[in-house]
């Protein structure tokens, strides 16, 4: 190790590492000493006093202010940043099973929510504390089979996937709409199709005159079909009854009476992490 350098007491130079070596012995005070002293001040004994007194006084405000929060359900921080973001009310139904202890919302739009739940381990002799998991409105995805056998796709941008997709028809399931009756919803409303079953139960609903909507001009037969006499003849046909499993999740079936719908199955966007489910 290098040692400093140092000017002596009495004004050479030498080497030294004992940095109050130019200090004159007689003048030196041990730290002993030198605690000593402080002791023995007029003032150190009431300084002293304060500061333990104040320090104890902060922790207990502290304290009661988070258990009386805590009291009330609500979150012993005030700071913006530490609040859940919100832009609207989930719509959704969230998930919940048996083995979950604890919800805590951390953001929160119309069609998802981000939460970290608390749930019981797969053996069920302890507990998963920051299990994240993403709840979204459950959809559907169709795909379009012409009469002349081509499958219809839409080509688009997806803010998560660089690049341009191709994607097929879908969109939320509203309400308590059977999967089936927001399947061909969409297809009516983003192509103008739909099965003869679904066309002809629309023609019959809203005494539409299928070669009127033919001849119309400038609009052609998809465009009658989305028009707002195509929307009111939809909303005024039959539809399916939503009906749901033991785990209160839509059944995903398609009429007996239509053979040109078949039923894929289902799949969770987001698996064990939540997600909506896609019919």
């Amino acid at each position: 190790m290098v040692q400093p350098i140092v000017p002596s007491y009495h004004g050479t130079t030498k080497c030294c590492s004992d940095p109050f070596a130019y200090i004159p012995l007689e003048k030196r005070q041990s730290f002993k000493d030198r605690i000593q002293s402080i002791c023995r001040h007029p003032y150190f004994c009431p300084i002293l006093f304060f500061m333990l007194f104040t320090s104890n006084c902060i922790l207990a405000g502290r304290i009661a202010i988070g258990a009386a929060l805590d009291e009330v359900g609500l979150p012993a921080t005030t700071s913006k940043s530490m609040q859940p973001f919100q832009s609207g009310a989930y719509k959704g139904i969230p998930w919940r099973s048996e083995r979950t202890l604890s919800v805590r919302t951390l953001g929160e739009t119309k069609f998802a929510r981000c939460d970290v739940h608390t749930v019981k381990n797969e053996g069920g002799d302890g507990e998963i504390d920051d299990w994240i998991f993403m709840e979204e409105m459950d959809a559907v995805n169709v795909a379009v089979v012409t009469s002349e056998g081509k499958f219809v796709l839409f080509e688009q941008e997806k803010y998560a996937i660089p690049g341009s997709t191709l994607s097929p028809v879908g969109g939320f399931i509203e309400g308590k709409e059977a999967p089936f009756e927001s399947a061909r919803r969409e297809v009516m409303e983003e192509l103008g199709l739909g099965s003869p079953q679904t066309l002809h139960q629309m023609f019959v609903a809203g005494s539409l005159d299928m070669e009127h909507m033919k001849l119309a001009k400038p609009y052609s037969f998809e465009e009658m079909i989305r028009s707002m006499s195509g929307q009111h003849a939809f909303s005024l046909m039959p539809k399916m009854t939503r009906d749901v499993d033991k785990y209160n999740l839509a059944v995903g079936n398609a009429p007996e009476d239509d053979p040109n719908w078949i039923f894929l199955g289902k799949y969770r966007t987001a698996a064990n992490r939540g997600g909506g489910f896609i019919y």
